[in-house]
């Protein structure tokens, strides 16, 4: 319920999930609507389906990445270490120069749930934020601590939040009292 909340702003216009299921989606596309969602899966065989257009940013279609695979798809996700490590290697490897990574480097990005392993976590947060001109902080929540990750994203000026649900009705306050009050872009 909380990300649903956070998704009705209409904020968030940009989300990429490593949730198999298609909750995310479905708030999305309730969001802005059944057809005007852009789905993309790192594991689809159509590359321009695994990375965005170069000028997203100007154009800010609401788009759903699946960062590790969708269930009920004909394409693959990731279950094991071994699967966890194709994607990371996608990522590092034939995505290096993709237009996804020069977005993720040059936004701030909210990061919920964090349950996958620190190796996992650190890998992909090394992909989506590392060897980038202009860095944006990032905020976590996590449902769990875990000491050797969270020095790690401490030591990275990531701010985190072991309460999810609240941080995420914080965020979700904060944002519609902007909203009354202003415009809000980034």
């Amino acid at each position: 319920e909380p990300l649903r909340k956070l998704l009705s702003t209409g904020y968030f216009r940009f989300v990429m999930t490593a949730s198999y299921s298609p909750l995310v989606e479905i708030a999305m596309k309730d969001q802005w609507g059944e057809n005007n969602v852009n789905i993309l899966n790192i594991y689809d065989s159509d590359l321009t389906r695994r990375d965005i257009r170069s000028n997203y940013s100007s154009q800010n279609s609401p788009t759903l990445y699946y960062l590790l695979g969708k269930v009920g798809t004909t394409q693959k996700f990731a279950v094991t270490d071994t699967d966890y490590l194709q994607v990371v290697k996608t990522m590092i490897v034939d995505m290096a120069n993709s237009n996804l990574f020069g977005l993720t480097a040059s936004k701030y990005l909210l990061v919920l749930g964090c349950d996958q392993d620190d190796w996992l976590f650190r890998f992909i947060w090394y992909t989506l934020k590392t060897n980038k001109a202009f860095i944006k902080n990032g905020y976590v929540g996590r449902n769990k601590k875990d000491h050797k990750l969270d020095k790690f994203l401490a030591i990275n000026n990531i701010s985190l939040n072991y309460n999810i649900n609240k941080f995420a009705c914080e965020i979700y306050e904060a944002l519609v009292k902007i909203k009354e009050t202003q415009a809000f872009n980034d």
